[in-house]
């Protein structure tokens, strides 16, 4: 059975046996971009580019810059600090980035106490949760997109996808299972409970939770 358990498994590959949103590859530092395919100097960038893009800008940018000067202007300023390139500005979705800065969730996010983006976590698991014995223990790793402080003290923990739905409800099957080990490792890591799982879909401009 242990030859059979992984050691170490991102959370990412428990989105029900697929990895990540349909069109999106996290980097894992900001020394990695965007590649440019073979086509990139004479054709437009592809769906999967344009939501991975987006998504990079949502890791990278500054809130407050994007408040005082914009979603472009922002991109422009991680285009000469070099946290994206030129293909990657280009394909940047700006009409969703800025619903996402007009939506309520953004609005709940900027008055609270405590924000913080892209945390990363591990955590020990009991196989057995994954499909194993319970014989072998599992290192889970993730990254938090974002997660803030609400009113009562309780955490709100927030991911952001760029999944082709109808609804922001739709993404809620596909990944409930990576927002409940989210919510673990914050509680583990700060003892205060996670009241509130939102996921927010880039493309709709809007968010769907699940409450504790």
């Amino acid at each position: 059975e242990a030859t059979r358990t992984p050691a170490k498994v991102a959370v990412s590959e428990l989105r029900l046996g697929l990895l990540e949103d349909d069109e999106y590859e996290r980097t894992v530092s900001r020394s990695i971009t965007l590649k440019a395919p073979d086509f990139a100097e004479s054709g437009k960038p592809t769906p999967a580019e344009m939501g991975t893009a987006s998504h990079m800008f949502m890791q990278f940018c500054s809130f407050e810059n994007v408040e005082t000067n914009g979603v472009y202007a922002e991109a422009m300023r991680l285009l000469s600090a070099g946290l994206i390139d030129e293909h990657t500005r280009k394909a940047i979705r700006y009409a969703e980035i800025e619903r996402f800065f007009g939506s309520p969730l953004y609005a709940e996010m900027k008055t609270s106490p405590m924000l913080k983006r892209e945390m990363r976590f591990t955590l020990i698991e009991d196989s057995v949760v994954l499909g194993g014995t319970g014989e072998e223990n599992i290192l889970v790793q993730g990254v938090i997109d974002c997660f803030f402080e609400n009113p009562d003290g309780t955490y709100t923990v927030v991911d952001y996808k760029t999944d082709r739905v109808s609804s922001a409800a739709d993404l809620w099957p596909r990944y409930h299972r990576q927002l409940e080990y989210y919510a673990q490792a914050l509680t583990a890591g700060t003892g205060l409970p996670v009241k509130e799982k939102a996921l927010f879909s880039l493309r709709l401009g809007e968010s769907f939770a699940k409450n504790d």
